[in-house]
């Protein structure tokens, strides 16, 4: 049985659908999926105290419950900081429309749908592209 090998989208493709989303809330979610090479459950699952500014990285707990720092360059780091002052989340860095409540994994789909690139529906692709790509946006 062969196996598909992953799609990897170039930078620009990457900053093409970052910036192509006016909804600040989904930029900072792609953003930060992309920049970091979070899993899907990491990113919907985290808080705001999972993020160290002075210190500039996210504290993030992963599959079987290990946890471990992801570091996080100024560009990213500005944007959350604009994002939460904007929205001000109580419990889930990213909330759905009631207030304390994760944002849901059907939105997340609902999210790619918006993009001009479909391809991009897995979490997956981000998390290779991140991979093979280690560098910020710009």
């Amino acid at each position: 049985m062969k196996r598909k090998l992953p799609v990897v989208l170039s930078q620009k493709e990457v900053t093409g659908l970052v910036h192509v989303l006016s909804n600040l809330k989904h930029r900072t979610i792609l953003m930060l999926t992309y920049a970091t090479g979070m899993r899907r459950d990491e990113v919907l699952n985290l808080k705001p105290s999972n993020i160290d500014s002075s210190r500039g990285v996210i504290r993030v707990s992963g599959k079987g419950q290990k946890v471990r720092e992801i570091p996080i360059f100024d560009e990213l780091l500005e944007q959350l900081r604009f994002y939460y002052k904007h929205y001000r989340p109580e419990k889930y860095l990213f909330e759905g429309k009631k207030r304390g409540k994760k944002y849901a994994q059907a939105s997340w789909i609902f999210l790619i749908m918006l993009t001009p690139f479909p391809e991009a529906g897995s979490c997956d692709v981000f998390r290779m592209t991140f991979r093979r790509m280690l560098t910020p946006l710009s």
